[in-house]
């Protein structure tokens, strides 16, 4: 009977746990290429927890918390953190607080990945600019360490587009419900930079390095201006698209690297989240040329 007793404690030993799962994350985007004001790793939880089902979603909402429960997941992986900043008190009948006390109520771990995903090699920004279809892509800004690691990405289109048609291109990739574009839709498109989320700064280093375009979100007013100014066309898709189709995309691959190890979870991801965001026509000035 011993035989038959070790291998059924060899089997629960092999059973992944929340720390497993962490460890695993942060080997594909390091905490080393984390911004220092940020707050990445686990978020709520147990490290000890079993892990039967995985699930992603771009925001640490309740929404996504309800659904992660009500799917059978026991860990939830969103990008932008749950928690910036050292809790001084807990109010569950708000934000953050409320979905810290449903997480722990429903049993669900958070973690976040955050600006080292942003970063990392086969990260947001490599996501994107795949979604997208650029060829040879480079990091737009190094980061001091392993090759491949930084912000953005730049490369080529197979075929040059004018801006009009890659916009459309973009819009339906990420479906993005609008764009907000700098530029004249009759500009030849070949070279593309990318910046998931807010990277309307980037401007300037993507003309540098013979962008057409720069695709990112939350572009403002000045920026805008600045690009123009330097023969930079922009394509503002919104913070929530670039990063959303890019997150859904690294948890598909997720999948396969939990795969690899042998482990029988399940990957999904929390599709129902809408952007905060939307526009609303107004008939006011329209725009020429």
């Amino acid at each position: 009977m011993r035989p038959l007793r070790f291998f059924c404690l060899l089997s629960m030993e092999m059973a992944a746990r929340v720390k497993d799962i962490c460890s695993l994350l942060e080997e594909t985007a390091p905490r080393r290429l984390a911004e220092k004001w940020d707050n990445v790793g686990l978020q709520v939880g147990s490290l000890g927890g079993e892990i039967k089902k995985i699930m992603f979603s771009l925001d640490p909402c309740i929404e996504a918390v309800n659904f992660a429960c009500s799917s059978g997941a026991q860990l939830l992986v969103t990008h932008h953190p749950l928690i910036f900043s050292p809790l001084i008190s807990v109010h569950t009948d708000s934000f953050p607080g409320g979905v810290v006390a449903l997480a722990l109520e429903k049993k669900i771990s958070l973690f976040s990945s955050h600006t080292n995903l942003d970063r990392a090699k086969s990260g947001i920004n490599d996501a994107l600019a795949e979604i997208l279809e650029l060829e040879d892509a480079e990091v737009l800004e190094d980061f001091e360490g392993g090759e491949g690691e930084g912000l953005g990405r730049i490369g080529g289109l197979k075929e040059s587009l004018s801006l009009s048609a890659f916009a459309e291109r973009v819009a339906q990739r990420l479906s993005a419900e609008s764009l907000r574009i700098v530029g004249s839709e009759e500009t030849c498109v070949k070279r593309v930079a990318v910046v998931g989320g807010s990277g309307a700064g980037f401007a300037l280093r993507a003309r540098a390095m013979g962008a057409d375009v720069l695709v990112t979100g939350d572009v403002g007013y000045h920026h805008a201006l600045e690009a123009s100014r330097e023969g930079l066309c922009v394509i503002d898709a919104g913070h929530f698209y670039t990063e959303k189709a890019a997150f859904r995309m690294l948890a598909q691959r997720f999948q396969i690297t939990v795969n690899s190890k042998g482990w029988e979870i399940e990957v999904g991801f929390y599709d129902g989240q809408r952007s905060p965001l939307f526009n609303l026509s107004t008939g006011g000035e329209k725009r020429s040329g």
